[in-house]
């Protein structure tokens, strides 16, 4: 099967873009994931940046973890713990601007880098790992600090920030599991 993510239609985005992945029907994207793909989107676009890339994405997250509606979210409490915010992620990410711009000369026709849509498939596989029938914010969270993709821009904005891509994914996976939830404000 294959999973259409359509979130054109913003401004100078044709509405039909669509960015395509091999995943099962069982894992689509949450809403949340789907208003951090519209955030990044728009943050592509402000930068005048002709794709969406892993640290687009990373920024979309933070946004959706902050705004009303993902309010006391797995993602909310590791952002808060982490102190992670916008600007902060915005500023390190500019040292990787354009760095898996590299990989689109395959996918003139996309609109998200390679890097993206291999973090799309691995978000899949992992909620699938946890029975979850959706891709929620925090799959994609951990995927971005799975070691098979560290060539990702988002992983190098990690450890710039000076983040331990493999510290934080030990939190976020104990975070789905239950067994944190109280020490990063999630209760």
């Amino acid at each position: 099967m294959i999973l259409n993510l359509n979130i054109g239609g913003l401004s100078g985005w044709p509405a039909n873009r669509l960015a395509v992945c091999s995943v099962r029907p069982a894992c689509m994207p949450s809403q949340g994931v789907f208003n951090a793909m519209r955030f990044a989107q728009k943050e592509a676009e402000l930068e005048g940046a002709p794709f969406v890339d892993t640290v687009h994405l990373l920024l979309g997250l933070i946004n959706e973890a902050y705004s009303s509606e993902g309010t006391d979210t797995i993602n909310t409490g590791i952002f808060n713990f982490l102190q992670l915010r916008h600007s902060t992620v915005f500023d390190k990410a500019q040292n990787f601007a354009g760095l898996e711009a590299r990989d689109l000369a395959n996918i003139a026709s996309s609109w998200i880098t390679v890097a993206a849509k291999r973090l799309f498939l691995t978000s899949a596989r992992i909620a699938q790992g946890y029975f979850s029938p959706v891709i929620k914010p925090e799959h994609i969270l951990l995927a971005l600090c799975k070691r098979e993709n560290m060539s990702c821009s988002a992983y190098g904005t990690f450890i710039e920030l000076g983040i331990d891509p493999e510290e934080l994914k030990n939190i976020i996976e104990r975070s789905i599991r239950g067994e944190i939830l109280s020490e990063i404000g999630i209760y």
